[in-house]
């Protein structure tokens, strides 16, 4: 794309490759809190695969950072979550 001539459309795909997981101690989507507020001090891990981890070799614990996902098992979707 040249910028230059850019008019504010997004005329091109963006495809994502997922590069790892989120493992959790929870094995059903029904059994999972709806919010934060709700889930305690539960931890989960992010497994990287293989092939990206000499990428991600200066990521450390309690660090943050910014992970994309794919709501992959989500059936329907909701706007809201109802507390």
């Amino acid at each position: 794309m040249d910028i230059d001539k850019w008019d504010g459309t997004m005329d091109e795909e963006i495809i994502f490759k997922p590069i790892g997981y989120i493992k959790s101690p929870y094995e059903d989507v029904r059994n999972m809190p709806k919010s934060t507020r709700e889930s305690g001090d539960v931890e989960a891990e992010m497994i990287i695969n293989e092939e990206y981890l000499e990428s991600m070799s200066s990521m450390e614990v309690g660090e943050e950072y910014m992970v994309l996902f794919y709501f992959h098992k989500s059936e329907g979707f909701k706007q809201r979550v109802p507390f």
